[in-house]
């Protein structure tokens, strides 16, 4: 039977800076530093524990095109780890690590293949047991590739296996990634490939499955919006199945969390049904940032109102962690319904006013009332400026704050 094994990864972003996190306690922020790192070393330790025939690593290694010597060296590390078991490594350069940055250069060892940018090439390559691989694949030159790079792919040669390695976008996709490279399924479908090895999107999806054509995801989440478990694919292919499985390696989960508080009154309960939300996140040997949405608050006394919108709940929560090992860390805490203002406010021309005074606060209004807090001398060393999502956040709440008071 002609079966082979491989692990499929992408989007590593290794040495990624977490931008907007630096104001995370630096126990907590050191460790998402190396999530990356810790990620991509549990992946390297699967394709050894499993004996696979090769890697592929389908771009944006590094997370930026001036790549750090750190990120260089760690890589380089696990790629020896990889040569000593004779495990060759077959890699593409995307969009956040392009071929045309400027950077000093670590050398990979000899089992590690990088395809260039000029054209789509091929590498050839015996595994084992004998099985004849054709691998296809193309780098980005720039950070900027809206050619459709997928016709250049043409099947050749008579051999066990085609695969090919694409960094882009497929068209009429949901996601929101810039749509580099583009593609459609039925173009990589023309090309008879056996396996497509996508990147560029950050979730795991199955474009297709006969053959299969997959993105892994990336191998770490970086931000409230990456949710869930990540790391890598086992693909086996052999002449009358294919197998995917999904091995999670990711050191910190990134999760979000409606918890309903419907019909309760008191601060202590919220307390209470939070706590048991957290629980309920703990995973052995990993981290977990976790991010509350409470809904059905329409009960809540205005004493527990106001200490859930002063911070005093979710400071509460953030006492003294620990995150050398397993943990759960509460960062933020939503909540969806704003106190309905007083019957006699509604169809006032006061509060139609308000509303669209705080429909029409923009980014600058923003910024000009908040420039005095981070140009404060102190308080600037421990917060960063928030970004767009969290500027919507804080209007929604000032919109709460507003309507409580009416309301009261």
């Amino acid at each position: 039977m002609k079966e082979i094994s491989f692990i499929h990864c992408a989007d590593l972003h290794l040495d990624s800076p977490f931008s907007g996190l630096s104001s995370l306690p630096e126990g907590l922020f050191n460790r998402l530093r190396e999530s990356t790192f810790r990620s991509f070393e549990r992946i390297v330790e699967e394709a050894v524990t499993r004996e696979v025939d090769f890697v592929l690593i389908s771009g944006d290694l590094y997370d930026g095109e001036d790549r750090s010597i750190k990120a260089q060296a760690r890589m380089k590390k696990q790629m020896e780890r990889l040569a000593e078991e004779e495990i060759p490594v077959f890699i593409i350069h995307g969009n956040h690590d392009h071929l045309g940055g400027s950077w000093t250069c670590v050398e990979l060892p000899e089992n590690v293949m990088v395809f260039g940018s000029d054209e789509v090439s091929i590498k050839e390559m015996k595994t084992k047991r004998g099985m004849m691989i054709h691998i296809y694949g193309i780098s980005y030159g720039e950070r900027h590739v809206m050619e459709r790079t997928c016709t250049h792919f043409i099947k050749n040669g008579d051999v066990d296996y085609h695969i090919g390695m694409l960094h882009g976008h497929c068209e009429n996709s949901p996601s929101s990634h810039q749509p580099y490279s583009p593609f459609t399924v039925g173009e990589l479908l023309e090309k008879e490939f056996d396996y497509w090895a996508l990147g560029h999107i950050h979730q795991h999806q199955i474009l297709w499955e006969d053959p299969y054509i997959i993105y892994p995801g990336n191998i770490q989440g970086r931000h409230r919006k990456e949710t869930g478990a990540k790391g890598c694919l086992i693909i086996e292919l052999s002449s009358d199945h294919s197998k995917m499985e999904k091995v999670e390696t990711s050191d910190v989960i990134w999760e979000n969390k409606k918890v309903s508080i419907e019909g309760i009154v008191h601060f202590n309960d919220v307390f209470y049904c939070i706590e048991k939300a957290i629980t309920e996140e703990y995973i052995n040997g990993k981290g977990v940032i976790l991010n509350i949405e409470l809904i059905g608050t329409a009960s809540l006394s205005q004493e527990a109102k106001d200490k859930i919108v002063s911070g005093e709940l979710l400071e509460a929560f953030q006492d003294s962690m620990d995150f050398d090992d397993s943990f759960v860390w509460l960062n933020r805490i939503d909540w969806a319904e704003a106190v309905p203002p007083r019957t006699e406010f509604q169809g006032s021309s006061f509060f139609h006013e308000l509303e669209n005074a705080m429909d029409g606060f923009s980014k600058e209004d923003m910024d000009e009332s908040m420039k005095d807090l981070y140009r404060h001398l102190h308080a600037r060393k421990f917060i960063a400026a928030p970004d767009e999502d969290e500027q919507v956040k804080v209007l929604q709440n000032a919109k709460k704050i507003l309507a409580g008071l009416l309301h009261r």
